[in-house]
């Protein structure tokens, strides 16, 4: 079973993955905006059947759209 968006997910879940996330895309200078729509629709998508995503790590198989990960 996959969530289709925000609206499906706790609050309590939703608060815990912004948290997460924001700090990644603020790096992303010029792109964030456009790709954060895409990453947190994404992120839900394979959070069901992926908690390692949870991590923020480059998963195989995990669906979300990674950003260029820090080296």
């Amino acid at each position: 079973m996959k969530a289709s968006g925000w609206g499906e997910a706790p609050i309590e879940m939703k608060l815990a993955l912004d948290q997460r996330i924001n700090p990644v895309f603020d790096r992303v200078q010029g792109k964030h905006q456009i790709w954060r729509q895409e990453a947190l629709t994404d992120f839900m998508a394979s959070y069901t059947s992926h908690h390692e995503c949870l991590d923020g790590q480059a998963v195989s198989g995990c669906g979300f759209r990674h950003y260029p990960p820090d080296q």
